[in-house]
């Protein structure tokens, strides 16, 4: 049976590694205003998806296109002052 969820990224180095499109990050915590979490393509294309924060609640992050964010490498984390990164794949 798959997975079903999101995926879960905790620390810095989290990754996913297999190709895959995105179809929504959400990132939750608490923390300070400033802090910042980074989604990147494992392939070294650089960033998927960056966000700030603008207070000590963390909740943001970003809903795309249907098609989602084609990822072909997989994704990793590559920085996150505070909280969880979760990362909704398309399924289909």
């Amino acid at each position: 049976m798959a997975n079903v969820g999101p995926v879960k990224l905790e620390v810095v180095g989290d990754e996913y590694t297999l190709g895959c499109r995105i179809l929504a990050i959400i990132w939750e915590g608490s923390g300070t205003a400033g802090d910042t979490a980074v989604v990147e393509d494992r392939g070294g294309n650089g960033e998927l998806w960056k966000g700030r924060a603008v207070n000590a609640n963390i909740y943001c992050g970003a809903n795309f296109p249907s098609e989602g964010v084609h990822a072909p490498n997989g994704f990793k984390l590559s920085q996150l002052s505070s909280g969880t990164v979760s990362v909704y794949l398309r399924e289909n």
